[in-house]
């Protein structure tokens, strides 16, 4: 393969896994950051698998696509200063999303409805809250996606001669 060819190859997977690392530092940094918040008891009043509707843009802005994913919809009450919250957010990283139902509906699970569950709540902000702290699956992802774009930057240029 010629050199200008593999140089240009190189730079492209360097370039995707050092968007990829910032992209999983960012998240993990999302879902660690609540750390602080006040731990409280909830209920779970909606537990099911739902379709979400993403548009995504190509490395073109002008050329975008739209993609169906099934995520874990969870709904849960819980009480502040004796107002009763309702909110839906399972964790603070990005949401999980996936193209199998049983994937989506084994996360839901764990969350039936009428169980009892710990929320986390912002002390800032009674109205932010999640079930679970700390990196989630789907940062867990988005970190070996960027390992395996390193590991082929690192490797290409040396089996593409």
């Amino acid at each position: 393969m010629p050199l200008p060819l593999v140089l240009i190859i190189t730079a492209l997977l360097v370039l995707v896994a050092s968007i990829l690392v910032v992209s999983a530092w960012r998240a993990r940094r999302a879902a660690t950051a609540p750390r602080g918040w006040t731990k409280t008891s909830g209920t779970v009043v909606v537990s099911d698998v739902r379709q979400r509707r993403w548009e995504r843009s190509r490395f073109n802005a002008a050329e975008t696509r739209v993609v169906d994913r099934l995520v874990p919809h969870i709904e849960y009450t819980y009480v502040v200063g004796g107002v009763e919250k309702r909110a839906d957010a399972i964790d603070r990283g990005p949401q999980m999303a996936t193209t199998s139902r049983a994937t989506a509906a084994k996360l839901a699970a764990r969350f039936p409805v009428g169980a009892t569950v710990d929320v986390f709540v912002n002390p800032a902000n009674a109205d932010e809250s999640a079930l679970v702290l700390g990196s989630t699956e789907a940062t867990l992802s988005l970190w070996v996606i960027a390992g395996v774009f390193v590991a082929l930057a690192a490797v290409f240029p040396l089996i593409a001669r």
